[in-house]
């Protein structure tokens, strides 16, 4: 099978120190978005200084959601996934989670979006409006 350019290519262990270093642009190293903003937000500040609290699991937190858009190279966003989105009677809080969390978990019913899914053929998908 021949290998994704976007696929782990390799692994290294590293200190923290060393991971920072590696994730500077400078590096020429490409992070997935999600990764970088969790090892910078709380794998570095909190995990890796406080491990054994890590591992027995003293950081879960069922209960926050963390709202976070992706580092600049990869935005779209624009920064702004914060916990306004979470403000009661906001009109651009998130509706869907508050119903799937006033129905213990379970999500509202929703019409399948697939069929309103549609590519391009150059590999751009974009969901269309029925009327």
């Amino acid at each position: 099978k021949k290998q994704q350019k976007t696929q782990v290519s390799g692994t290294k262990y590293v200190s923290a120190q060393e991971l920072l270093m590696l994730m500077q642009p400078e590096s020429g190293l490409l992070w997935s978005p999600w990764f970088r903003i969790i090892a910078m937000r709380f794998l570095i500040p909190s995990w890796w200084t406080d491990l054994p609290r890590a591992l027995e699991g003293g950081f879960f937190d069922p209960e926050e959601i963390h709202r976070f858009d992706c580092t600049l190279e990869h935005m779209g966003g624009a920064g702004n996934a914060f916990k306004w989105l979470d403000e009661k009677g906001s009109e651009f809080g998130d509706l869907w989670l508050g119903q799937v969390a006033a129905n213990k978990g379970v999500p509202p019913h929703a019409p399948p979006m697939k069929p309103l899914l549609a590519n391009d053929g150059k590999g751009v998908w974009r969901l269309e409006a029925q009327e």
